[in-house]
């Protein structure tokens, strides 16, 4: 993938200023792009997640940095440790702690599924 593939300039910025991504990190993004039927690409030994119209809709850098192109995430899932989100992005916890009655990973899935546009019935 060339940087013209996708023309995000902060998301690119965000993407170099990280490390290249671990395989546990890689092997989690893998399971997010699945469920958001998404193509994974990599990107300067970082991972992006391109949605039908090759835009991008998830991104992973370093250890547990990942991102998702949404505003709607519970509290539960957002990783306040990450400063440097792009705009119109929203940095979420790789590995969600389950919060009362709710497993992290669920809620996890179920924001992934609300920002793709494949809705299952």
């Amino acid at each position: 993938m060339s940087g013209n593939d996708f023309d995000d300039l902060s998301l690119t910025r965000w993407l170099s200023a990280g490390d290249e991504i671990d395989e546990r990190l890689a092997e989690r993004f893998r399971w997010v792009a699945r469920i958001a039927r998404a193509e994974v690409v990599e990107y300067l030994g970082r991972f992006v997640a391109l949605d039908s119209t090759r835009q991008p809709i998830a991104a992973a850098r370093s250890h547990d940095d990942l991102l998702l192109r949404t505003a709607a995430v519970a509290g539960g899932l957002r990783d306040e440790s990450v400063t440097d989100t792009p705009p119109g992005w929203v940095a979420v916890l790789a590995w969600p702690q389950d919060v009362t009655f709710h497993r992290g990973d669920n809620m996890l899935r179920d924001t992934i599924l609300a920002m793709s546009p494949i809705r299952r019935v």
